[in-house]
């Protein structure tokens, strides 16, 4: 797995934990379905914990953002999108990228061959 497909993963992660919380009202089922995805992805990731505790706050700060429709109610599946793809969340991989030390990774050989 390639940088660019971690990076993916952690856009892929935050979609979903945006969308958790961002629903968690209206459906315990599709919580619930965000909550495996997001732990599916995270556990074949080598990015810190730290990583997601600042994303949990960044998307604390996009929920609350005036995302109304025309009809008034909130977008909330444009506001997880333009999140997942913002600078914000570009600039959180980068600070956390795993592939920045070989001390990230439990497995050297991993390591070489993920991020070489």
């Amino acid at each position: 797995m390639h940088l660019n497909t971690k990076r993916k993963k952690y856009y892929f992660i935050t979609l979903l934990f945006h969308y958790a919380w961002a629903y968690e009202r209206k459906s315990e089922y599709f919580t619930n379905q965000f909550s495996q995805a997001t732990n599916g992805y995270r556990e074949y990731s080598n990015i810190s914990l730290a990583a997601y505790d600042e994303l949990r706050s960044l998307i604390k700060k996009w929920l609350k953002k005036d995302y109304k429709s025309k009809s008034g109610d909130q977008n909330h599946f444009m506001k997880c999108t333009d999140l997942s793809n913002s600078n914000e969340v570009k600039e959180l991989f980068r600070k956390f990228d795993p592939c920045k030390s070989p001390s990230n990774w439990l497995d050297s050989d991993e390591y070489k061959l993920r991020c070489n």
